[in-house]
């Protein structure tokens, strides 16, 4: 299934990101609606454990899946001016 695909090469970069301990990631949903999952971490587990939970609902919002996005970029930029 299309989906166990996308957890399997989602959490090979989760993996592959976070082997480098200055580097986070966060997990960012979209279907009809966006929802920020995980805000930007290197708990490893925890990603790997959401990426597991996820399921196929509803249309592709793309918009507010960047907006998400630009919002963790802010939020770490702001984090680490601080």
């Amino acid at each position: 299934e299309k989906l166990d695909r996308v957890k399997s090469d989602s959490k090979e970069l989760v993996s592959s990101l976070l082997s480098n301990q200055n580097n986070r990631a966060a997990l960012i949903t979209f279907d009809t609606n966006s929802q920020i999952v995980s805000g930007l971490t290197n708990d490893e587990e925890l990603l790997n454990s959401e990426i597991d939970n996820l399921q196929v609902t509803g249309a592709t919002n793309y918009y507010q899946a960047l907006v998400n996005v630009l919002l963790q970029t802010v939020y770490l930029h702001c984090w680490n001016q601080s």
